[in-house]
């Protein structure tokens, strides 16, 4: 197995905006960035490591005519955003580049894709794992008309290479660029790959990982660990100086169960922050509740905080999560990879509660493995202690040295050039490498 080693990296994206998703053919960056070399350094711990490339330009991709790039996502923020990350990346790096989307139709993935410029082919897709049988029978047609559907799209597209950023959405376009006989490659966020990438990982022809314990469950010879994706607005946070809170103002928290939301951080942390309130005067919240909760739930949530004095405010989405980092100096979350990843490249402490719910509890094993990288503390859910986390907490919140080490550790994590890693790997595959 092949790691890429990450690093803080300056570089320009041009962002696409303002493109006609029914007339616009293809994706052009307004300039160029510097883009990665694959060539390694020396070996370490038995393992070569891949150079970033910090500093090359879009040449030395080898680029010799426009990309045609279909990039599958889907199911939820997380299998979505790292690969429209990856989109402005690619774009900003072959000038033009065809991107290509694919995903649910009517879906957090189209509609993240229409505000982002890129084309998108809505293809059948629906989950299979913990289904009951007519959902597992429905979820094999959606398989079927999906791969029927992606495959034509492709051949009539001309796509050179098609990457999928796991969960079931994926799956359609993946096989289909296999039997085409395309390039593949897939992202895995998490240490513990799902069900989807499990599969296909058999299949593609490289295999990119943000944890090291994943490769485990992959060819080592197709195998790169190169971090998650990451938005370039988010990243640009991680260039702004970030203060810590203290007496000028009052301390703000995040809450958030991912774009699905989490239950049980809707139930019980209201509890918790009111605990934390009475060490740390004025506190503010800003809670996420979920997509996949009630639309009455929000006020619920926000009743709760409202009961026990706490300033807050709450909603099912938060369409601007790189707002919602400035903003927060501490996060409360579950373990979903892609977050988690932001927060190591904003640099915000954060207390972590696994989704039990999970697919196969794979945030446990996140989370494990994040907390063991950056010193970030969690806790399954059947561990929650109130009146521990809310000392932890104040703790960090009231003194300045404390937040900011916490913040350099959860850093510990951070790749702001893993778009520029996967794209490198990608550019190889084409290149004949």
């Amino acid at each position: 197995m092949i790691r890429i080693a990450g690093g803080e990296v300056e570089r320009r994206f041009a962002f696409v905006n303002n493109v006609s998703i029914r007339d616009s053919r293809s994706l052009t960056a307004r300039d160029s960035a510097s883009a990665p070399g694959a060539e390694n350094s020396p070996p370490r711990d038995g393992v070569s490591h891949a150079s970033n490339g910090a500093g090359r330009n879009p040449a030395s991709y080898g680029v010799a005519h426009p990309r045609r790039i279909a990039i599958a996502v889907g199911g939820s923020a997380g299998h979505t955003y790292p690969g429209l990350a990856l989109a402005e990346n690619y774009a900003a790096a072959s000038d033009p580049a065809q991107i290509l989307i694919f995903g649910r139709g009517d879906s957090l993935e189209s509609q993240a894709a229409s505000r982002g410029g890129y084309r998108f082919a809505a293809i059948a897709a629906s989950p299979m794992l913990r289904e009951r049988i007519p959902g597992k029978a429905l979820a094999l047609a959606n398989l079927t008309a999906g791969f029927v559907r992606a495959r034509a799209i492709m051949k009539a597209e001309q796509i050179e290479l098609a990457i999928g950023f796991g969960g079931y959405a994926s799956a359609g376009p993946l096989l289909a660029a296999r039997s085409l006989g395309l390039r593949t490659v897939i992202h895995e966020s998490n240490p513990a790959p799902g069900l989807t990438n499990r599969i296909l990982g058999r299949l593609a022809d490289r295999i990119c990982v943000a944890f090291e314990e994943a490769g485990k469950m992959f060819p080592p010879a197709r195998t790169v660990v190169t971090g998650t994706p990451i938005r370039e607005e988010i990243i640009k946070l991680a260039r702004k100086a970030r203060t810590a809170p203290g007496a000028d103002r009052s301390a703000r928290i995040l809450v958030t169960g991912g774009s699905l939301g989490s239950a049980f951080l809707n139930d019980r942390v209201p509890r918790l922050l009111g605990l934390v309130l009475q060490s740390v005067p004025g506190l503010e919240v800003l809670h996420q509740t979920g997509n996949r909760t009630g639309p009455d739930e929000p006020d619920r949530v926000l009743a709760e905080y409202t009961g026990r004095g706490v300033k807050a405010r709450t909603a099912r989405y938060l369409e601007d999560m790189a707002e919602a980092y400035r903003w927060a100096d501490f996060v409360i979350s579950c373990a979903g990879a892609t977050t988690l990843a932001e927060l190591a490249v904003v640099g915000l402490p954060v207390l972590i509660i696994p989704m039990r719910s999970a697919a196969r509890n794979h945030q446990f094993d996140t989370a494990r493995a994040f907390s063991a990288r950056t010193g970030a503390s969690w806790a399954a859910e059947d561990a929650w202690d109130p009146q521990r986390f809310a000392a932890d907490i104040a703790s960090v919140l009231r003194d300045r040295e404390v937040w900011l080490a916490a913040s350099n550790r959860i850093r510990n994590f951070a790749v702001p050039g893993a778009a520029m890693a996967v794209i490198a790997r990608c550019e190889a595959l084409l290149n004949g490498g």
